[in-house]
């Protein structure tokens, strides 16, 4: 599938950060500062999708891996408190790269925009204890309880150069939606039009923000698995679009 996607090249464990540290997988602190070295050794416009692995379960349930204690042992288990606390030191250290590589782009002459997102919740132990410990509902046929258990939050940034070259701020609040809408919700953040795919999916992310797998939707802010007949075909016409876009690139 990947190579139907456009990437000229791919990088991985196997055949570059693996070579860059002794560790079982690169850090963040190998990680950020490996993607900023990419982008510095491009030429012309320049488009990457990475992903780090730092932050990823499982989490240590029996000491604390960063040695801080970010919530306290009340009212939690063990091993309850070594995960969600080592959970909390690496996205804590993964904050501080973040904040590294952003600063880096600041003063840039080139127009930058970033866009950081969380693929999942964090899995903080066996059928989600901590949550259950901390008081956090998980209860998916509920709002809150979906929210919780699917949410992550994104970031759309851009240095000076790209708010010179769009002729705009790009700061705000941005809405709540599924991964599906967030190039189109960078388009949107920036001022560009885009092409028809683009502005089709800003169309579908105005009428029904959250799509997911499990047949759940987002319409007018409330969770429903039944929709307007309107948003029915509104979605399925971005289905179609899908299909003809997929097809086209395998050919």
């Amino acid at each position: 599938m990947d190579r139907n996607l456009g990437f000229e090249t791919y990088y991985f464990s196997e055949n570059r950060f693996s070579q860059l540290t002794d560790l079982e997988y690169a850090g963040d602190d190998v990680f950020f500062p490996e993607v900023r070295q990419l982008y510095e050794a491009a030429e012309g416009p320049y488009f990457s999708f990475s992903v780090s692995y730092q932050g990823h379960s499982p989490y240590a349930s029996d000491g604390l891996t960063w040695g801080t204690e970010y919530v306290s042992h009340d009212g939690l288990s063990d091993s309850d408190y070594y995960i969600v606390n080592n959970y909390l030191g690496g996205l804590a250290d993964t904050a501080a790269r973040i904040w590294d590589f952003v600063d880096s782009f600041r003063e840039d002459t080139e127009p930058v925009v970033l866009l950081f997102f969380g693929d999942h919740k964090p899995t903080l132990g066996a059928s989600n204890s901590v949550y259950d410990a901390l008081g956090i509902s998980m209860d998916r046929s509920t709002q809150n309880g979906f929210i919780n258990y699917y949410a992550t939050p994104y970031l759309i940034w851009a240095n000076d150069a790209a708010k010179a070259a769009l002729g705009r701020d790009v700061t705000g609040e941005g809405p709540t939606i599924s991964p599906c809408y967030l190039m189109a919700e960078v388009f949107g953040a920036c001022g560009l039009e885009g092409p028809g795919w683009i502005r089709l999916l800003q169309e579908a992310m105005e009428a029904v923000p959250v799509r997911h797998s499990t047949g759940v939707y987002f319409e007018d802010g409330v969770l429903t698995e039944k929709i307007s007949e309107k948003n029915e075909i509104l979605l399925e016409k971005v289905a179609y679009m899908e299909y003809h876009l997929r097809e086209n690139q395998r050919k």
